[in-house]
């Protein structure tokens, strides 16, 4: 039945039809130009005799909005009164546009519980808009349509006859805590094989049951109705897997993860576990653990230079080398060394690259990438109390990481301040080092981009001892390293609108490791290395709004590998080292570096030819 629409009445209403709160089209031609010459169309036939609107980009108080691809436009009245007619038609209720194709448009006039749908020529737009024909029946030509009754807001489109030619794809809201979604419902049905499949949910609310059921087709309905989203779909904070049910028209939502309840047992524990959570509001606790903890390991493992270059030496040659700058020592048969080159002044710069699988506990499985540089320096070796000497190394670092983890990446950037103090006697040797370091992370997820800074510190300590056969050719270094982490990622708002709000991760590590070294005659010192790493006190603690998510921690892991050191042009000493890692975390280090000496040299003395 179409109806002519009179007067001002028509234009205001050819304008609710146009200009709405909440407009959402799906235009299949937009190829053709519609999209690109409504503003023109509109602002020809709104500003001339036909209406005393036109449409403007500039917003004032009395400005009503239209989004159009993207871009916001805003039609404001040339008149008191006509904006006061209009006014009055909008306290009435919103017109929203659902749906249109190539041939029509549809969309309805909403007055409180009262819901009028009609539908309009779209190809003979703006004109058509003269003319409306009442909505008996959707889908036409025999081609796929689709539905999208997305808008943020949960409601039904009651018609009064449902007619497919074709399979209709609808996109519905979701309202899990009230127990509500979109609906498309019919006095009569006229569906033949076709069906309506749901192929996209938004999901509005979240709720912690374990399984919900939403009702969504009626009975001459529900045997045609479909769904793609078979698996998961995602709230803004847990995830949910979703079937249909023709039997009774229900959607059925369910939280993996999540014991079902008993009658013995109706309110059972075990809802904590990543496999319920999107796995997008966990970029802030995978972030900690891994661009924030793994940072300060990091730092530990490269600001003991001097002591991990030093104490490859045999015993013999460090003696040498403290007593050089005192007096001068007599020349003895052997290998000539550089009497000079650890206990003098020295820069050091120490590149680093790891890739590590990380399986989380209570998380997700995580690839990470971290990468660096350090750049330090080291004081003239001193002598101390109770027959110790020292070494002071302060230095600097940047350190980015990269994290992969269930569709979401997370890039790290940031640096590192700090410095060490080792002290050596004899075979014994320990050392503490303490650093402070801040990056900034971001996420990208389902939601966009969020960008989150993170403040770290830590101090670690690092004590061994050499034991040395034949004369020091070989040696073996047991050694321990105990280390403090402090990690705090700062509270933010993620892009689906949660609050995210992290507690400081407090991380203790206990890491012994043993090295087998090697002293040749050519001056060569290879070495193999092993350890084992146990974090404690090293779990997340995270809330997304009020919900506590995951506390996720790292596994127990060991390390094993290689390395090399050699002296070369008396004043640069260079290493490599390659570490691989199984357990906790899987993965390959590799690091190297070198040492300049720095200051006068004290000339060059003789290794025993023992050695």
């Amino acid at each position: 039945m179409r109806k002519r629409v009179n007067g001002l009445l028509k234009n205001v209403l050819r304008l609710a039809l146009t200009v709405s709160c909440c407009f959402t089209m799906n235009i299949s031609n937009a190829e053709d130009g519609t999209l690109t010459n409504m503003k023109d169309s509109a602002a020809q036939y709104l500003s001339g005799s036909h209406s005393v609107y036109e449409l403007s980009t500039i917003e004032n108080n009395n400005s009503i909005p239209l989004e159009i691809a993207g871009t916001t436009y805003y039609f404001t009245p040339n008149s008191t009164d006509n904006f006061k007619l209009l006014s009055s038609l909008s306290n009435i209720g919103n017109s929203y546009l659902i749906e249109t194709t190539a041939d029509n448009a549809l969309f309805y006039l909403k007055n409180g519980e009262s819901t009028t749908y009609y539908t309009y020529d779209y190809s003979e737009f703006p004109n058509s808009l003269y003319y409306l024909t009442d909505a008996e029946s959707i889908g036409n030509n025999n081609s796929a349509s689709n539905l999208n009754m997305a808008n943020n807001t949960v409601g039904t489109m009651h018609l009064n006859n449902l007619t497919l030619n074709d399979n209709l794809n609808m996109s519905v809201d979701v309202d899990l805590a009230n127990k509500s979604m979109d609906r498309l419902t019919a006095d009569s049905y006229n569906l033949g094989d076709n069906n309506v499949t749901v192929n996209n949910m938004n999901l509005l609310t979240s709720t912690d049951r374990y399984k919900t059921d939403i009702l969504f087709a009626d009975e001459g309905l529900r045997n045609n109705v479909t769904t793609s989203i078979s698996e998961v779909a995602y709230s803004p904070i847990y995830k949910y897997n979703v079937a249909y049910e023709k039997n009774t028209g229900n959607f059925t939502f369910t939280r993996p993860g999540v014991t079902p309840p008993t009658p013995d047992n109706p309110n059972p524990e075990g809802g904590n576990n990543y496999d319920s959570y999107n796995p997008a509001v966990m970029a802030s606790p995978v972030s900690s653990q891994l661009g924030g903890y793994m940072a300060m390991l990091d730092t530990y493992n490269n600001a003991f230079t001097h002591m991990d270059m030093y104490m490859l030496k045999p015993s013999t040659i460090r003696l040498a080398e403290q007593k050089a700058n005192r007096y001068a020592l007599t020349e003895t048969l052997g290998v000539e060394y550089n009497s000079n080159e650890m206990n003098s002044k020295g820069m050091w710069y120490r590149p680093y690259a790891s890739y590590d699988s990380v399986g989380l506990k209570n998380g997700p499985d995580v690839d990470n990438f971290s990468y660096g540089t350090f750049i330090g320096g080291d004081t003239e070796m001193f002598k101390t109390k109770h027959g110790f000497w020292g070494v002071v190394s302060p230095y600097i670092a940047y350190q980015g990481a990269h994290q992969s983890y269930s569709g979401n990446s997370i890039y790290q950037n940031g640096g590192t301040l700090g410095a060490t103090a080792t002290f050596y006697k004899g075979n014994f040797f320990t050392g503490l080092t303490a650093g402070v370091g801040m990056n900034i992370s971001e996420a990208s997820t389902m939601y966009g981009n969020e960008n989150f800074p993170m403040l770290m510190a830590g101090i670690a300590n690092k004590t061994g001892y050499n034991f040395e056969f034949k004369d020091g050719r070989y040696i073996i270094q047991p050694n321990l390293m105990l280390s403090y982490t402090f990690v705090n990622a700062f509270d933010y708002t993620n892009g689906a609108g949660v609050k995210i709000n992290s507690d400081p991760l407090h991380a203790l590590q206990i890491a012994p490791n043993v090295r087998f070294i090697m002293n040749t005659k050519n001056g060569w010192q290879p070495y193999a290395a092993f350890g084992m790493h146990w974090n404690i006190m090293d779990e997340t603690n995270v809330t997304a709004n009020t919900t506590s998510l995951p506390e996720l921690s790292i596994k127990p892991y060991f390390s094993y590998g290689l390395g090399i050191q050699r002296v070369y042009k008396d004043r640069f000493t260079a290493y490599a080292q390659i570490m691989l890692r199984n357990g906790g975390r899987n993965g390959i280090a590799a690091s190297f570096g070198g040492r300049y000496m720095l200051g006068k040299e004290s000339g060059s003395e003789k290794q025993p030819d023992s050695l």
